[in-house]
């Protein structure tokens, strides 16, 4: 009697140890409950104000160059040389083209910024073909001018190309902001580590925003800011509660062989949102299922998942499988998740 006892003893000691997982929604680095879909704001990011708030400084500081384009004919550094260079090299005056004024003025217009017709005068500037571009090196044309209009060009064309780049990132951020976000943790609420542990998401096909639709910037936002921009959209609040993933040097190497890609910028950037997005993807009876592992987790660890996930739409469920090395159980679960509209 006193074995069986013994027996009975030992196997309910067993299944006190029992793990047992779930999936948490997560919010601001804390479990969230219910889990919240819900979209970002990247177009009010302060990155974009900063970016807004430089180019409308540059606006100010051209406005202090007070210049007008005389009829006199240009000093020459070297009057003795200056018939020569008129007949061996071609000098042009020094004009913003029509395109360049156009998004400059659109910009300033949506900032309520007021531009004078003076703005884009550069006085007698001229360019001059350079000596040196003949040989097939440097810079096809020099610039002939004062100081100040050297330097109100230079403001001027730095000005368009942070212009431009604030309407490539307005675009990509209105893009990400579409998308439905998701942030989510696994929880062992049992009593004992575990390893190996294998989730499973299940929804409806169509969900889930998959890699080929992940909105792509344009280049000049990738080489701005390529290898930063993938954490910063995918990654989770770091915090004292929950513990980020930890990647396997395989997942996290993002090099690419540029030889075997026209579109290096592109395929770059597509490459380090894999390294977030590590989770396998397959379709079965019209539903997305996701599955990746986590190497362990001691008694009542919580762990993000990977990365944050997008969605192209609010799914009409989210169901989940956690299997595990010392576990014999499948657990199952459905998320009860809000959308915040």
């Amino acid at each position: 009697m006193h074995f069986f006892k013994e027996i009975a003893k030992k196997t309910e000691t067993v299944e006190n140890k029992e793990k047992v997982f779930t999936v948490k929604g997560a919010q601001n680095g804390k479990i969230s409950n219910p889990p919240l879909l819900y979209k970002s704001e990247f177009i009010k990011s302060q990155y974009l104000s900063d970016l807004r708030e430089k180019a409308i400084e540059i606006i100010h500081k051209i406005k202090t160059y007070k210049l007008i384009r005389s009829d006199e004919l240009l000093n020459s550094k070297n009057p003795n040389t200056l018939n020569l260079n008129i007949q061996l090299f071609k000098t042009i005056d020094v004009e913003i083209d029509v395109e360049k004024q156009s998004e400059i003025k659109k910009f300033a217009l949506n900032n309520r910024i007021n531009i004078e017709s003076s703005f884009f005068e550069l006085g007698n500037l001229k360019k001059q073909q350079n000596l040196v571009a003949i040989t097939g090196s440097g810079n096809k044309y020099e610039l002939i001018g004062s100081d100040d209009e050297t330097k109100k060009y230079h403001l001027i064309l730095d000005l368009y190309k942070l212009v431009i780049a604030i309407g490539h990132f307005e675009d990509y951020f209105e893009k990400l902001d579409s998308k439905y976000r998701l942030d989510l943790a696994i929880e062992n609420t049992g009593t004992e580590y575990d390893e190996d542990i294998d989730i499973k998401l299940i929804m409806p096909s169509g969900s889930l925003c998959e890699l080929n639709d992940f909105p792509v910037p344009d280049d000049e936002i990738i080489k701005l800011s390529f290898e930063n921009t993938p954490k910063y959209i995918l990654k989770q609040i770091e915090s004292s509660s929950i513990k980020n993933y930890k990647f396997s040097p395989t997942e996290t190497d993002a090099n690419l062989d540029i030889a075997y890609y026209e579109d290096f910028y592109k395929n770059e950037y597509i490459s380090r949102i894999k390294s977030f997005y590590i989770y396998k993807l397959y379709e079965e009876d019209q539903q997305t299922i996701i599955t990746f592992n986590q190497s362990y987790m001691k008694a009542k660890d919580k762990v993000y998942f990977p990365s944050v996930l997008l969605f192209n739409k609010v799914p009409e469920y989210i169901r989940y499988e956690i299997s595990s090395k010392h576990s014999s159980n499948i657990i199952k679960g459905k998320l009860e998740f809000e959308a915040n509209e």
